[in-house]
């Protein structure tokens, strides 16, 4: 056994919607040791996503992901590539792509490198901004004009754009206490 001890840390992350106007993002706080795959689902739970889709990490032109199986990058490439083995500095950043058809990029960024206090929940999402995308509506381009038939009752697809969007719809709403309340039911593992 070794004698090396491994501190751990919290990250705090900001997670931004690549082309989305106005702009979608979340800041999250997540342990240093979590996986890739396990990012993955604190990144579907944080920006709204249903997980429907494939996706991948691109990290300085490399792709981790569970996409291609001839692929030198595997799945268990992102079982095993934690958090803290990409981003070293305040400032690193990632990308995370969700579904290849829409192609939605995330700019993963951390913010700050923080001392891991047990008291503190391993994850957290500190604030946010406007409502996640619906599933299966084109990318940004898609999103856009959605959301200007959305706004105009009177536009032609005004209402195949209500069968398509969950009641309620509100695309300037962000829960935070619903994504800390669904981050606090994931049972995942941070070494």
């Amino acid at each position: 056994m070794s004698n090396l001890v491994t501190l751990r840390h919290l990250f705090q992350i900001k997670v931004s919607l690549h082309e989305a106007r106005p702009p979608i993002w979340r800041r999250l706080l997540v342990t240093d040791t979590l996986s890739l795959a396990s990012f993955h689902q604190v990144l579907q739970i944080a920006m709204g996503w249903e997980n429907y889709h494939e996706h991948q990490f691109i990290y300085h032109h490399e792709v981790i992901g569970d996409l291609d199986p001839f692929s030198r990058f595997t799945w268990a490439a992102e079982q095993k590539t934690r958090l803290r083995d990409l981003l070293k500095y305040e400032g690193d950043w990632l990308t995370y792509e969700y579904d290849f058809g829409c192609s939605w990029l995330h700019d993963i960024t951390l913010e700050q490198i923080l001392t891991y206090d047990l008291k503190r929940a391993p994850l957290y999402c500190k604030a946010g901004r406007r409502a996640c995308p619906p599933e299966n509506c084109g990318g940004a381009w898609g999103f856009e004009a959605l959301l200007d038939a959305y706004t105009h009752p009177q536009h032609p697809d005004y209402q195949d754009i209500l069968q398509l969007l969950p009641d309620k719809f509100d695309p300037s709403h962000f829960d935070r206490h619903q994504v800390n309340y669904r981050l606090r039911q994931l049972k995942l593992n941070y070494l």
